[in-house]
């Protein structure tokens, strides 16, 4: 059986190879597939240790960069995933020095704790991206297309406003205020021409729908009735008003919707963790409003009211059984 071999080339900047040679694996069963199904991390850790030795004389390590690393949580759910591999990205950056990683994803870690990535749980530092203060916010849809578009203030308000600063959502918005504009040969942007964009861009959005997903996991319990929650957030911010905590409980009564105060905190708790919610005030005599606009327009546009209620209805009886 022929040996495995790995080639490397390590180039600089300037076009120019400082390494290049072929460095055997003794990974037998690797031959044929890689990285064997029986064991897959043994093998793993046999190729990387080959390649940290070949760069070991650059002084040259390996950066891990996994985008959306919450994803693995739904592969695991899915049982596509071994939930081994958080543990096993753990054991790696614990163990090879010249072995780093940046993990970046939507869940947050105090929820990531209570599943499987609790191994990766105060290994690095965290970096929260959140929300941008309003002049930030504001720079981020005027700055890229200084000098080809021009938004009124009132434009730049609206976007500002609608995103709830986001950057994510910014972007989205303005690329297709970008598109708009170069479709109808627009140089200026006024606020009415913002409100049709945004109005396009909730029709068919794949973020709210993963955060309206998002919404119902996290705790075991009450995944439908955080849906509820969240709907009737949106609805008391469409109508202009905040609403208590003692409100949403009546009205999840009013909805056939049962809940004890310490599962309620729980709800709250998790939608604020996801910032689809925001409290204003102080726990306990404060109010909750919906912390994106734009979400509460997708949220009117493509979730059936009553069949919302009616889900969390079906769950509260069949979790009270």
């Amino acid at each position: 059986m022929a040996a495995l071999t790995l080639d490397i080339d390590v180039q600089l900047p300037d076009g120019s190879v400082v390494a290049k040679g072929s460095k055997p694996l003794g990974v037998a069963r690797a031959c044929h597939k890689g990285i064997s199904s029986d064991t897959p991390f043994a093998d793993f850790r046999e190729y990387l240790e080959s390649i940290l030795s070949a760069l070991e004389p650059l002084r040259l390590g390996i950066l891990l960069m996994l985008d959306e690393f919450d994803k693995l949580q739904e592969g695991i759910d899915n049982k596509v995933t071994s939930p081994q591999v958080p543990e096993n990205i753990r054991y790696l950056i614990q163990n090879y020095p010249k072995f780093s990683a940046i993990l970046t994803g939507s869940r947050r870690l105090k929820r990531l704790r209570e599943e499987h990535w609790s191994a990766l749980y105060g290994l690095g530092t965290s970096i929260s991206v959140s929300t941008l203060d309003v002049e930030g916010a504001r720079q981020v849809v005027t700055e890229p297309v200084r000098g080809l578009l021009t938004y009124s203030r009132e434009a730049v308000d609206r976007v500002v406003e609608l995103t709830a600063s986001q950057p994510f959502l910014i972007q989205c918005l303005c690329n297709r205020v970008f598109e708009y504009a170069a479709k109808s040969k627009a140089r200026s942007i006024t606020l009415g021409i913002v409100n049709e964009v945004a109005a396009d861009l909730v029709r068919d959005n794949e973020h709210f729908a993963s955060l309206w997903d998002y919404a119902a996991k996290g705790p075991k319990t009450g995944r439908c009735r955080r849906q509820l929650i969240l709907l009737m957030c949106a609805q008391g911010f469409k109508r202009g008003s905040h609403v208590s905590f003692v409100t949403l409980h009546e009205q999840l009564a009013q909805a056939g919707v049962e809940v004890g105060d310490e599962a309620m905190d729980v709800d709250m708790a998790h939608l604020r963790e996801l910032e689809l919610i925001d409290l204003i005030g102080e726990i306990g005599d404060g109010r909750y409003r919906l912390a994106i606009p734009l979400m509460g327009d997708w949220i009117e546009q493509q979730q059936d009211a009553e069949v919302v209620k009616s889900r969390a209805r079906v769950e509260a009886e069949e979790e009270n059984v």
